[in-house]
């Protein structure tokens, strides 16, 4: 969850709701610059951070009792990310291979760190390459509307977490 504080106590924005907003951000996006399987994209934006597990018990909450924001979350399991591809298989490849990218991208330096994530990930790359040939897709244009998925997803968490620049400034938009 995304969790800011107010004066009150917090703001608590569940993940899916942040990735409802990243899909409504690419829904306005030009028609001439969308890829060409546009609704699977959508699909894939929609549910990338779907399948967070039990919010029963304290799994969400810091050692003090507040809401934990997803960032102060350690990634040691890969629980969640591979519910998330695993379901969107049932989808079709494309939206599968567009959140398999996301994690890859989310989990990539944690390799190093433990044996299972290395091992998910190297899984990960290999289904990537198995769904662009089965898709007969380049890497190159994975990698375009993947930039376009990050982008989208980016921003809604800009937005979630109130990161506008003040006085005018300009946003950068950047993974």
């Amino acid at each position: 969850m995304i969790v800011n504080p107010t004066q009150s106590g917090w703001e608590v924005i569940y993940q899916p709701a942040h990735a409802l907003l990243a899909t409504k951000i690419a829904s306005q996006w030009r028609v001439d610059q969308r890829p060409e399987r546009w609704i699977e994209t959508l699909v894939a934006l929609a549910q990338h951070d779907d399948e967070v597990g039990d919010w029963t018990g304290n799994a969400h909450l810091t050692e003090s009792g507040a809401p934990c924001d997803f960032a102060l979350n350690k990634k040691t399991s890969v629980k969640q990310p591979t519910m998330v591809v695993n379901e969107l298989q049932s989808k079709g490849q494309w939206a599968s291979l567009l959140v398999s990218m996301h994690m890859v991208f989310l989990y990539g330096d944690l390799g190093n760190e433990a044996a299972r994530i290395a091992t998910y990930l190297e899984e990960q790359n290999e289904n990537q390459k198995h769904w662009r040939s089965a898709l007969n897709v380049s890497k190159k244009e994975a990698d375009a509307a993947y930039a376009l998925f990050q982008w989208c997803d980016r921003m809604s968490l800009i937005l979630c977490r109130h990161e506008l620049p003040e006085a005018g400034r300009a946003l950068e938009v950047s993974a």
